[in-house]
């Protein structure tokens, strides 16, 4: 299997010294990864610029990552956005959720909520789950755009239904839960913490859904679940699991 990786690899410098843009990718991901060839960032980095500079959006993409987290060249936040830019204009998703993130935390550039809710909202259009949890926070906020609880339900919903994203679950189960943007249903609530929990163990939807369960809201009362739920997201440090637990133990 190695030696046929490192025939690969040598098929792909051929390609990419006649001009191949994806060979020149490629060799970068081995470089970067040790695949079939010892790990040297440098040279992963220029192949990287190469595919870039001749139009490669993926290249564009795996460039701004090495300006971004300094992996071959000096840490460079403002190149590392202006390949992601670059990117993101071709419609590349990468590109776009880059750029969203570097307007968002001020990488590279001054934080500016409007262009990166730009770039979410580029991205959710393109039907991008995590940039649909994040438009939607940013209407559910007010953060770069207009408040709009009817947006913001909307692309948190579909950002619940279309990945294994527990904290849009989570998001959901709570608006549920509360009546906010939608018709409160805890029954749902419970369903969409149950979701959360089951993909990923979310101390959140174990601390919610145990609630749930002591009180016999949406769900057949329980309180062995619900404590046992309690438990499971204060052992990973959710201090309202902790809270909840205590109060419960007073109460006996």
């Amino acid at each position: 299997m190695d030696t046929e990786i490192e025939e690969e690899y040598r098929k792909n410098i051929l390609k990419a010294e006649q001009g191949d843009v994806d060979a020149m990718v490629e060799l970068g991901n081995c470089l970067s990864s040790g695949e079939g060839v010892e790990i040297n960032a440098r040279k992963a980095f220029e192949w990287y610029k190469k595919a870039a500079e001749k139009g490669s959006a993926t290249g564009m993409v795996r460039l701004s990552y090495c300006y971004l987290n300094g992996e071959g060249v000096e840490k460079d936040g403002k190149t590392g956005l202006y390949w992601a830019e670059k990117a993101a204009s071709l419609r590349n998703l990468l590109g776009m959720m880059s750029a969203a993130y570097c307007y968002q935390n001020g990488t590279g550039c001054e934080k500016n909520p409007a262009k990166s809710a730009s770039y979410f909202q580029m991205a959710a259009n393109l039907g991008e789950p995590d940039a649909e949890r994040e438009i939607a926070l940013c209407y559910l906020e007010g953060r770069g755009v207009e408040y709009d609880l009817e947006k913001g339900v909307y692309y948190m919903k579909k950002a619940a239904e279309d990945c294994d994203c527990s904290s849009a679950k989570v998001y959901m189960g709570k608006l549920y839960e509360e009546g906010k943007g939608v018709q409160k249903d805890t029954m749902a609530a419970a369903d969409y913490y149950k979701e959360a929990i089951e993909f990923d163990e979310d101390a959140e939807a174990q601390y919610r859904l145990g609630l749930l369960y002591l009180r016999g809201d949406g769900v057949i009362t329980n309180r062995a679940k619900g404590q046992q739920l309690l438990f499971r997201a204060a052992m990973q440090g959710n201090q309202d699991a902790v809270k909840a637990l205590m109060a419960n133990q007073k109460k006996r």
